[in-house]
């Protein structure tokens, strides 16, 4: 007997059969679980280096184009995109959806310390990620201010970013577009000529002084005392105090260096 004679010769059973899938189908439709931040690995890794004061140009065929030609030899490499810019470069290396996302990390890994040899000098270690999808950030907060933008840096820093990480469900925050403060220093290069100083001279000089170290620990019977070298300048008037002492500084170690050199 087949299923078409069946539900003929019995229409309550086909009936119930009916209902049934019915009445089943709406309840698994209602009960379907619907993850809004589904966890996504997608076997995609990023290769960020950076050399600074470099030209686009420069990047592209000192870093950009060695780089590549590296990671371009790994199996299972579906595209290769990369982004140069001033300073900076991206390498962005998609693999075939079967690859294991890790596996696919540490051959970057390995083709990228193999062209750690033929990039320049200056370029520090390629930092290499993987791409979480669910790491990506999901709520924008524009703050805008009548403050300079330095003042309003460091109040994001120092008072909105560590109150936003303490509520719960914020893994992380990050600032962009900020502006650190810094201290600008005009060369003047006649003055340096004239005593005989180059510009990496000044630069070495200054790097020299403004030290913040630790200097070691005073134990006691009792108390334990840890002591910090601060050497750092902390105005403008200290910086070009310290200046004038640096520039002297450097001609009494060129004048004693051209002693020694006549004495023997």
């Amino acid at each position: 007997m087949s299923l078409s004679d069946l539900c003929i010769q019995r229409p309550v059973l086909t009936l119930m059969l009916t209902l049934s899938l019915v009445v089943f189908g709406v309840l698994g439709y209602l009960e379907l679980g619907v993850d809004q931040m589904p966890n996504m690995e997608f076997p995609v890794v990023t290769v960020t280096a950076q050399l600074e004061g470099a030209s686009p140009e420069t990047m592209e065929e000192d870093v950009t184009e060695v780089l590549e030609e590296h990671i371009n030899t790994i199996g299972g490499l579906r595209t290769l995109r990369s982004i140069t810019m001033q300073g900076a470069s991206m390498i962005t290396a998609e693999f075939e959806l079967e690859r294991d996302i890790d596996e696919a990390a540490q051959d970057v890994r390995d083709k990228v310390g193999r062209a750690r040899y033929e990039l320049p000098r200056d370029v520090p270690p390629p930092v290499i990620d993987k791409i979480n999808m669910s790491s990506r950030p999901i709520i924008w907060l524009p703050l805008n201010s009548d403050r300079s933008q330095v003042e309003v840096t460091e109040y994001i820093k120092y008072t909105v970013k560590p109150y936003l990480e303490t509520i719960s469900g914020v893994a992380s925050t990050e600032i962009f577009g900020k502006r650190e403060r810094a201290i600008r220093i005009w060369i003047d290069g006649e003055a340096l000529r004239a005593r005989g100083l180059s510009v990496m001279d000044l630069v070495q000089a200054v790097q020299r002084e403004h030290i913040d170290v630790p200097a070691g620990l005073v134990e006691g019977h009792a108390v334990e005392y840890a002591l910090k070298t601060e050497a750092e300048f902390r105005s403008v008037d200290e910086l070009a105090k310290e200046e004038n002492e640096l520039l002297v500084g450097l001609l009494n170690l060129r004048a004693k260096a051209a002693q020694l050199v006549s004495n023997t």
